[in-house]
């Protein structure tokens, strides 16, 4: 039966090849059915037609050499590939085996068997595609790749990879290893990857006789749960290294300089402790504070730069993270200074006491521990205040620390307020007192009390009953500056062995009280305005024009008031703000200030000053409601106290 005639003629019906028979010219001669699946063509359509008319023009050459040959060898079997017009004009990809059969009395013809490989090629080329992007890929990576087989040589490197170690294909670390630290190094990890563990760390190796510091990792490469060989990456971080120990240096440096300034000011504190009258402490302190403003000012711009230019999970941003602490130390040791002796600057607005309380209240239950009990009776009328929501929480703070240290082994700390009425009464029990209405904080301890030469002693600045280096002594000497800055009074109960209770009354005012304030913003940037800032200490100013720069302004320096004054009409009608020191030497800013209004009387003017309250004052500057910031301000407030003059 297979050999039967119908049979034969059955299977070329059905092949999903082409045959076809040709005449020595490329006549067709026969044409199998499979042909219009493959070409678009019926057999009657081409049979009589020449092959050669089909081909592409560019395959065209190749295939007449190939039948040419075909005709000249018979009987031996010859292969080409080539492309074949469709007859909806696209070409079609043909694997074809010739054989010559003239001397074949049933054939006299060219047989040619033809497979469609079109699908075939285009997978192919899809495949070197993504081969060849694979490749560039890996090629344009920034960092060093390689991989190395089982046999313990590597098989893969990218350009950097060769640029750092020359061509390492085919060949074994040992090989390749500028010096025996570099052997191990690699030796170990790339065991302990062969073993199935990710490898990660830091490593230093030789590279061109110079010492880079590299981020390694290797991971083994799997197959069927065996490890085939290992792949893995080095990114140079040598220059991170670097400027990661400079910055280290560099925090010690601002450290070192924070305590020299610190035993510096601790020497004047020893000083101070012999001093009993508050007005000369505050004359010595605001000279201190302004020193210290300007010191501060150039830390903590220094530190803003610095995190500025790092990314938010730089293992570097902590280091800058722990400068910004230690400024903040100092920073609050020279405000300290200014609140007990009444210089400092305070933003007075209506507030309602027991809200301030209300959100000290979980600050306050971390700072006193769980071994004393926080209890609260507030007043159910409103006690509102006109007060500096910030110095009231540092009263808060002082006097809640005070009577922790007081109760060791535990105890109650009571926070009352209540609206009381100071008459004639009790100005003649008290001693003191403005007549009218005051809103009373009580805090109450059950703590050991004082004895009357300690009660008569704990305002005075530096004086304290803890141990050396337990407390500085102006938590109560602040907490009474506060107070008398606020218009009020400050008086103490004590009893051995029972407590202690602080008073203080401030005077309740006729308004509504202010809502505490949302979270911080983050500081507005600047939309490329001109800012002309004038301070003499060079240091401070080429910090906060580098803060001012960064955060997308334009600055114009100018180093006393004189140069300001002359920068300023120079440039007036391209300067947008003038920020100025209040104290500088030729010109003050004041009369600076008034120049420039004279010039300009509708330009932008905010002051600046580490000095304290009186000599700002001196100045007319609060009583006028110019615009001011203290030096004490972080760069962010600062931003955002310039976007908000800007604005206005």
């Amino acid at each position: 039966m297979f050999k039967s005639g119908e049979f034969l003629y059955s299977l070329i019906q059905n092949s999903t090849d082409v045959i076809t028979v040709l005449k020595e010219d490329g006549t067709i001669l026969f044409q199998s059915p499979s042909v219009e699946r493959l070409y678009g063509y019926t057999e009657n359509e081409l049979l009589g037609t020449n092959a050669f008319r089909l081909i592409h023009p560019d395959d065209l050459p190749e295939v007449i050499d190939t039948f040419n040959r075909v005709t000249k060898n018979p009987g031996v079997l010859i292969t080409a590939n080539y492309r074949v017009k469709h007859k909806d004009g696209g070409w079609r990809v043909l694997e074809s085996t010739c054989s010559n059969l003239l001397g074949n009395p049933l054939m006299r013809g060219i047989v040619v068997n033809a497979r469609d490989m079109t699908e075939r090629c285009q997978a192919e080329a899809a495949l070197r595609a993504r081969e060849a992007q694979l490749s560039a890929l890996v090629e344009s990576l920034p960092f060093e790749l390689f991989g190395i087989g089982r046999d313990g040589k590597y098989f893969l490197q990218n350009e950097v990879c060769r640029k750092h170690w020359g061509d390492l294909i085919g060949k074994k670390p040992e090989e390749v290893a500028s010096d025996k630290n570099t052997l191990g190094i690699w030796l170990d990890n790339n065991r302990r990857a062969f073993a199935g563990e990710v490898v990660k760390g830091e490593i230093d190796v030789m590279i061109g006789g110079e010492k880079r510091y590299l981020y390694n990792i290797i991971s083994p490469i799997l197959s069927k749960g065996q490890v085939d060989g290992i792949v893995g990456f080095n990114i140079d971080i040598t220059e991170r290294r670097q400027t990661r120990e400079e910055l280290g240096k560099y925090r010690d440096h601002l450290e070192e300089m924070i305590a020299e300034r610190t035993r510096e000011l601790s020497l004047l504190n020893d000083q101070l402790r012999q001093s009993q009258k508050l007005e000369a402490v505050g004359l010595l302190a605001g000279g201190i504070a302004h020193d210290f403003s300007n010191i501060l000012t150039t830390i903590k711009g220094s530190v803003h730069l610095i995190q500025k230019k790092l990314d938010n999970d730089s293992p570097l941003m902590k280091y800058a993270e722990q400068i910004f602490l230690s400024v903040g130390k100092a920073s609050n040791l020279a405000q300290s200074l200014l609140a007990f002796s009444k210089k400092q600057t305070v933003d007075l607005k209506p507030l309602d006491v027991n809200d301030i309380i209300r959100s000290a209240a979980k600050l306050l239950s971390q700072l006193i521990g769980e071994h004393i009990e926080l209890i609260m009776t507030l007043t159910d009328k409103n006690p509102t205040v006109m007060a500096d929501r910030s110095q009231i929480e540092q009263i808060l703070l002082n006097l809640a620390t005070n009577a922790r240290d007081a109760m060791p082994k535990g105890g109650i700390l009571t926070l009352q307020t209540e609206i009381i009425e100071i008459d004639e009464v009790f100005r003649n029990k008290h001693g003191y007192g403005v007549p009218g209405q005051y809103a009373l904080l009580t805090v109450s301890d059950t703590g050991m009390g004082m004895d009357e030469e300690t009660k008569g002693k704990i305002f005075e600045p530096f004086f304290t009953t803890k141990e050396l280096d337990k407390g500085s002594g102006l938590g109560l000497a602040v907490t009474y500056g506060i107070v008398k800055q606020h218009g009020g009074y400050l008086d103490v109960e004590t009893f051995l062995q029972k407590g202690t209770n602080f008073k203080i009354y401030i005077p309740v005012v006729e308004t509504t009280a202010l809502r505490a304030e949302g979270p911080e913003v983050s500081p507005a940037e600047g939309r490329g305005e001109t800012i002309l800032l004038a301070e003499d200490d060079a240091a401070a100013r080429e910090i906060m024009a580098e803060v001012l720069r960064l955060s997308g302004y334009t600055v114009i320096e100018a180093k006393d008031g004189e140069d300001a004054v002359r920068l300023f009409r120079d440039k007036k009608d391209g300067v947008d703000l003038v920020f100025l020191d209040v104290r500088m030497p030729k010109k003050d800013g004041r009369e600076v200030y008034e120049e420039i209004m004279k010039a300009s009387p509708e330009m932008a003017v905010l002051f600046m000053s580490g000095y304290t309250k009186d000599i700002i004052d001196s100045q007319k500057i609060v009583e006028q409601g110019l615009h001011f910031i203290s030096k004490a301000a972080s760069p962010e407030e600062m931003l955002t106290k310039i976007r908000e003059v800007l604005d206005k």
